[in-house]
């Protein structure tokens, strides 16, 4: 079971969206694994309206979504921890140890170059178009874990 934790800022756009699109996925495709989220600085009382809307059009409810603060124990739990920015992937290396050696940036963890932007306080077209590169980038995130299962099941 691979556990995989989505770190963005304010744990109310982009990792909320990561961690749906990721579970959504999974359970489509039958993989043995699980998402959550965090945030560094969270905010609010659930993710931001544009970005329920966003989810939704992929079938994501993310109604449920709470934001919450990164911690060591989610650090210690998670086998891999991605963030949406290199600055992020930087902040949970320097914070928590037990990030170290399992922690990447998504675009650069799937080969890809950037960051995945904030849509907060942007219109909604904003949100669809992170949803949509979130999307893509979650569907090479779970080919690259399991890619090797693949291949060695043949």
């Amino acid at each position: 079971m691979h556990r995989v934790l989505f770190v963005c800022t304010g744990n109310a756009c982009r990792s909320p969206m990561a961690e749906g699109f990721f579970n959504h996925m999974s359970e489509q495709r039958g993989l043995p694994a699980q998402a959550s989220s965090a945030g560094l600085s969270p905010f609010g009382r659930s993710a931001v309206i544009e970005t329920l809307r966003a989810a939704q059009e992929y079938g994501v409810d993310l109604s449920s979504h709470r934001p919450r603060p990164m911690t060591h124990s989610l650090a210690e739990d998670a086998d891999l921890i991605l963030t949406m920015t290199r600055w992020q992937e930087e902040a949970v290396r320097a914070e928590f140890a037990a990030a170290e050696g399992k922690t990447f940036a998504l675009l650069p963890f799937i080969g890809e170059r950037g960051d995945i932007a904030d849509p907060f306080d942007h219109p909604p077209a904003v949100h669809g178009r992170c949803a949509q590169r979130l999307w893509d980038a979650i569907d090479k995130v779970l080919e690259c874990l399991y890619a090797t299962a693949a291949v060695g099941g043949e």
